[in-house]
């Protein structure tokens, strides 16, 4: 599961939550992000509280005001966004696993 913060000065913020045997394994990145046509490029600066830099490069298919549909480029492989409320909460491992 990932929670993405993609704010409109360019800044990014995620919250991944991996499951494993019922538990919650918590990942927290900051960067930033630029879009250039179908082009999305985020740039994360931050993982956990270290310096970890990475570039990803994504294709968007499709975007509107509830989902976007885009393909991670090196691996073709294809994510679907859906937006949430602010106050949205990310279940626990319990819940979904």
């Amino acid at each position: 599961m990932y929670l993405d913060h993609m704010l409109a000065n360019g800044d990014f913020h995620a919250h991944h939550r991996f499951c494993f045997k019922g538990k919650n394994h918590d990942q927290l990145e900051e960067g930033t992000w630029v879009l250039n046509g179908a082009s999305l490029t985020i740039k994360i600066n931050i993982v956990n509280g270290q310096f970890n830099p990475r570039i990803d490069d994504y294709r968007l298919v499709s975007v509107d005001a509830d989902k976007e549909s885009y393909i991670y480029i090196p691996l073709n492989f294809a994510y679907t966004a859906k937006r949430v409320d602010a106050k949205f909460q990310m279940p626990s491992c319990d819940a979904v696993s």
